[in-house]
């Protein structure tokens, strides 16, 4: 999903997020120490250059490249820190600071942390202007994910209920890879099984490069109890300061991020002991905007695949010609479909290849379409459900 940070409403949204607000201060007030030079890149409103500024640091550079950052001057000298606070409307890649930082603190985290394909300039400015020892606000961020049962109903299960009496379940099998960007208020006891690391970012540590390079992970869950799956849900944790976290995760408090669903075709009911294996890829498109793809496999059978690139295609989807499929598998480990039986398995990773169509994403292990009721009264038509943000 991607925000349009020059609109207001966005950066009242952040605003009025209380764990958000609480988590960054007390971060900053633990970072920053007297007389320190700061730097927020991505500074939005500046409310963190506020807090750097009150917390005893000496001077605060505030980057923004989007006119925000002529609301945020103002907020500045309404506050009587014009003196400390310099707010600079500059894209930080032609930016030059006069002095190396001891601190860059950065609001650029996602639903799931690297999703908003924010991290590249945090970085780019850690190795142009942090000064050895220096420290990075958050240190780390995690990616977590777990299998789910949601209690409240996806989206698309709306239309395989035959509103007004038609037969709409085409429209659902096309939008399974659409729903992505929807954020949902996940409950602790919704997870089926205790969720897992998907990848860390170590902002101390981690090359440029892996800013731009997708974020790819594999894991294997064992369910502990009978239960029904309907989705994969993830969130980020990320470490503000040593023993502080801020988490968007269905145990911590609610904040606008939400988490996470990445739903699965049908919901399947799995007794316990039974093993999911899980993957999830996270590709930078343009800065503020990733694509994702998931995919999950049950005991060992078929895989099913779903891709945020995909493009529908009656009631299949598939990848537009020329985009490389988000996982490699092999021979025999690859998702099947009605194309894929006839043209193999889908190409490795990196590979874009040629041929006469896209390979379908659709794996077989999804169930077949319903068969159609007898005719009877048509169903109400109520709108499609919302999710509980």
């Amino acid at each position: 999903m991607t925000l349009d940070y020059d609109s207001l409403h966005v950066h009242r949204w952040m605003l009025r997020d209380g764990p958000r607000m609480a988590a960054f201060q007390r971060g900053i007030e633990a970072m920053v120490r007297p007389g320190a030079v700061v730097l927020d890149v991505g500074a939005g409103s500046g409310i963190l250059s506020l807090m750097a500024a009150r917390a005893g640091a000496a001077r605060v550079y505030a980057v923004e490249r989007t006119p925000v950052a002529r609301l945020a001057r103002q907020l500045v000298q309404r506050n009587g820190l014009a003196g400390v606070v310099r707010v600079l409307e500059a894209d930080l890649q032609q930016l030059q600071l006069p002095e190396a930082v001891d601190l860059i603190v950065s609001e650029w985290l996602g639903t799931v942390g690297v999703d908003e394909n924010l991290l590249y300039p945090v970085l780019l400015a850690r190795d142009r202007w942090l000064k050895p020892g220096g420290q990075m606000l958050p240190a780390r961020v995690r990616a977590m994910l777990a299998p789910a049962g949601l209690a409240t109903a996806c989206e698309i299960d709306y239309f395989r209920q035959r509103p007004c009496g038609f037969e709409l379940g085409v429209f659902a099998e096309a939008s399974m890879h659409e729903l992505l960007c929807r954020r949902y208020e996940v409950r602790a006891e919704d997870l089926a099984a205790p969720p897992q690391q998907a990848w860390l970012s170590e902002m101390g540590s981690a090359a440029l490069a892996e800013a731009l390079a997708p974020h790819r992970a594999e894991l294997s869950f064992e369910l502990p109890r009978d239960c029904r799956i309907n989705a994969l849900v993830a969130w980020f944790e990320a470490e503000l300061a040593p023993g502080l976290l801020l988490s968007n995760g269905p145990d911590a408090a609610e904040t606008h991020w939400g988490q996470l669903m990445l739903p699965l075709n049908r919901a399947l009911q799995l007794p316990a002991g039974s093993r999911l294996q899980v993957r999830l890829a996270c590709l930078p498109r343009t800065p503020g905007l990733s694509d994702v793809a998931w995919a999950l496999r049950v005991n060992g059978g078929d895989w099913e695949l779903h891709d945020t690139r995909a493009t529908a295609a009656g009631a299949h989807a598939v990848l537009p010609p020329g985009l490389p499929p988000a996982f490699s598998f092999s021979a025999g480990d690859a998702p099947m479909s009605k194309k894929s039986q006839h043209h193999g398995a889908p190409r490795a990773s990196g590979e874009t290849g040629s041929g006469p169509e896209p390979e379908s994403l659709s794996g077989s292990a999804a169930a077949p379409p319903p068969t159609a009721p007898p005719p009877s009264r048509p169903a109400a038509c109520p709108g499609p459900p919302r999710p509980r943000r």
